[in-house]
């Protein structure tokens, strides 16, 4: 199967985009929200509504924050790893080697928000950046704000309003992977940046 690949999208877009007509085709996911950084109040909830997700669309969840799972055999058990508000440095070098061959091998991959802010210090490793679409750099307050639908033919979006209007944290990013198809970006005219600069007419969210 082809990887996965959501940028950094907040846990609402995605239980969101999961309509009834999108139901996720793994049998098996491994949630991985292990955090050497900042730790998003919201990830115990954000595991419990995806378990509950998988119960709701038939796909069994496995939950973790241990690092030991990822090894050939073990990751060889999950059709995809959600990376749910992951942050800093979180694998050592083997893990990291280990990781990559089983996306290379056609694993799938789920990113969610702080997921592009894994591993942001590890400059070797830039093929997770890159994996992840891009880098986080920072967001401004929580605040409504309208998104485009990019690709709304695609079966996680053709549902969805466009525009879609909700409230969020808008993430920034930099080293945009030329790789990514977007799906949903933002109108950067519909919310309010503070006194940083914004990313300007290509400003992709999933």
């Amino acid at each position: 199967m082809n990887s996965i690949k959501i940028f950094s999208v907040s846990l609402a877009l995605l239980l969101a985009a999961c309509s009834p007509e999108a139901e996720i085709e793994q049998n098996k996911i491994l949630v991985f929200s292990k955090t050497a950084d900042f730790r998003h109040k919201s990830i115990e909830v954000s595991v419990e509504a995806m378990k509950k997700l998988g119960k709701d669309r038939g796909f069994a969840v496995v939950a973790t924050e241990e690092t030991d799972i990822f090894t050939k055999e073990k990751l060889a058990e999950f059709d995809a790893v959600l990376f749910l508000n992951t942050s800093g440095d979180v694998f050592n070098d083997e893990e990291e080697a280990i990781f990559q061959q089983y996306v290379r091998s056609g694993g799938g991959v789920v990113g969610i928000h702080l997921a592009a802010g894994t591993e942001m210090k590890n400059v070797i490793w830039t093929w997770f950046m890159k994996l992840m679409g891009g880098r986080f750099t920072y967001h401004p307050k929580r605040q409504e704000a309208t998104m485009i639908i990019t690709d709304p033919d695609d079966a996680t979006t053709r549902h969805l309003q466009n525009p879609w209007r909700i409230y969020g944290e808008w993430y920034n990013y930099e080293n945009l992977s030329p790789d990514i198809h977007v799906l949903i970006s933002m109108d950067e005219s519909s919310y309010d940046f503070g006194n940083k600069k914004p990313m300007g007419d290509f400003h992709p969210l999933a």
